[in-house]
Order: C-alpha cells, then structure tokens, then sequence
C-alpha cells in the first residue's frame, strides 16, 4: 500500500463489493443459491463463512460455484454438530492462506480432499445420533422449518428430474406454510399410541415426527387422527409430506418412482413411525449435504 496505494485502494473497494454479493446475493447464479441457504441456516446475522468467500477470489467461476455448495454443506455440519465457534472461526482462519492460492477445479478438489473433508469427518463424529434426536426443544425452529424445507424442495425437485440450484422461497419457509406435528401436538389419551405422556411429549416434537405442510390445508385437520390427517396431507404441494401414507408410481422408470426408492410410506402412525421417517430424513440429508467428490467433481 507504500508503493501502490491506489492499487491497494481500488483492491479494497473490490474486496467491498464481493462482500456485498456474497452477504445479499441478488440471484441464484454461480451457486449463489447455497450463500442463500446459508443464511436461512445459519441466521442471518451470521458472517463466518464470507472469510472464506473473499479467499477464493482467484478461483474461477465454476470452482467458485462449487465451493459455495461446498460451504453450505460445512456451515450445516458445524451448525447441527453444535461446533463451537471459536472452532469454526480458527479453521476458517488455517484455511483461508490454502482457499487464496486456488483457481481451478483440480486444485479445489485437491484441497477438499486433502484438507476440507478430513475436519469435516472430524466435526461429523456425533452428527448422526444428535441429528436423529432433533427436534423441536434441541435446535431452534427456523432451523427446523430450514432443514424440513431443504429436503422437501429436493425431494421435489428430484421428482420432477431438475437439478437443486435453486435457494429455498416462500413456497416452502413462507407465512403460508407450517410446521405440522403427524402425531398430534396435544393428545388427551397417549396410551393409543402405546406411549406413556412422558414419552408422548419426546416423540411429537422429534423431526420424523414433523412436517411441512400449507396453512390452509393444516388449518382444517387440527389435532385429528392419522387416519383422518392422511387426507388432507395427500392434498398437499409437497412430495414429502404427501408421500407419507401413499407412494403413487408413475410409469416403470420415471423421476418419481426414482423419488420414491428414497422416501417410505406408513399405514400407521407411532413411534416406530416416527423413528423410521427421521432415519429416512437422515439419509436423505446425507444426499444433499455430504460432500461427495464424485458428486462435486465429476
């Protein structure tokens, strides 16, 4: 900055307008779409993360849209895995001198191998147990209605043979939509359900035992039997939440049936039930956020 000062300073103003993009993307392009999720995740006064964003500033367009997917899958691990922060804040800081001498897709590979995923593994040692215990009174409910919706737009989507680019709307986190307990939120006689009220009150607020589901349509079902709430759920937008009674199969080799092979469908609803459909929530995680090179790279 002795030297070149108006060098360092146009470098500055540059650095500003990155910092700007990446905290309020204003589209979906170059993968923007994970800066977008990260911040429905994370909250959004949360900023870790764009340390990393301004490392990359040599990377070229395509390794820079993979490395933001590649961000959100490490913000949702360290988030769920209840990472402290001073942790994440001294990772990000080791890896920020490596992220600056990227450019291109082999060399991010390289890194993800090399240095990302061995930490990630790491962070993920307890993930699956805390992950098959969440539910609400464990995590925050912005953080449910997240990953309830980010798994429902990528079963979605999947179903319809897209590709998952697109950031989390309205359609799935708005005021139009709420959080549906499968198992009713209030019970007077828990014994049907073969649960003591103790045990009642753990099992209705696990994440398998919630749902997405539109307003006008919850607004209707209110505390009903499974029997009765099948019906309404079957009216629903949403696959996930359609598809937990009946799997409907269309044509030998569709993108739905595709679908199907990962979701389950139940006759009855109980804590087996619930049990099952958080396992099957888990794998279909794993799907969106593991960070896979073949997934990534190929």
């Amino acid at each position: 900055y002795k030297e070149k000062p108006f060098n360092f300073v146009d470098d500055m103003i540059s650095g500003v307008k990155k910092y700007v993009s990446y905290l309020h993307p204003i589209d979906n392009s170059c993968g923007n779409a994970h800066l977008k999720n990260i911040s429905l995740l994370a909250g959004g006064s949360y900023k870790q993360h764009l340390v990393l964003m301004l490392a990359a500033h040599r990377m070229d367009t395509v390794s820079l849209s993979i490395f933001k997917q590649v961000l959100e899958s490490v913000i949702y691990y360290a988030t769920i895995s209840k990472i402290k922060t001073n942790v994440t804040e001294r990772q990000f800081a080791q890896w920020c001198p490596k992220i600056r001498e990227i450019t291109n897709k082999a060399e991010l590979e390289t890194f993800v191998s090399g240095q990302l995923l061995p930490v990630i593994t790491a962070w993920k040692q307890d993930y699956k147990p805390i992950f098959l215990n969440l539910g609400i009174g464990n995590i925050q409910q912005y953080r449910i209605r997240f990953i309830l919706g980010r798994i429902g737009r990528y079963v979605d989507v999947l179903s319809q043979g897209q590709g998952d680019s697109a950031p989390l709307n309205s359609d799935y986190i708005g005021n139009g939509i709420e959080i549906e307990h499968i198992m009713p939120n209030k019970c007077k006689n828990p014994e049907r359900y073969g649960l003591t009220e103790e045990d009642y009150d753990q099992y209705k607020n696990k994440l398998g035992n919630l749902t997405l589901l539109e307003k006008s349509i919850n607004a209707s079902i209110q505390d009903d039997s499974y029997s009765s709430k099948i019906e309404a759920y079957e009216k629903s937008a949403f696959l996930l939440t359609k598809s937990i009674s009946k799997l409907e199969n269309v044509g030998k080799d569709t993108a739905i049936n595709r679908t199907n092979e990962k979701l389950k469908s139940w006759v009855e609803w109980n804590a087996i039930s619930i049990i099952e459909r958080q396992e099957m929530l888990f794998n279909i995680g794993e799907e969106i956020w593991a960070i896979q090179k073949k997934k990534l790279f190929d």
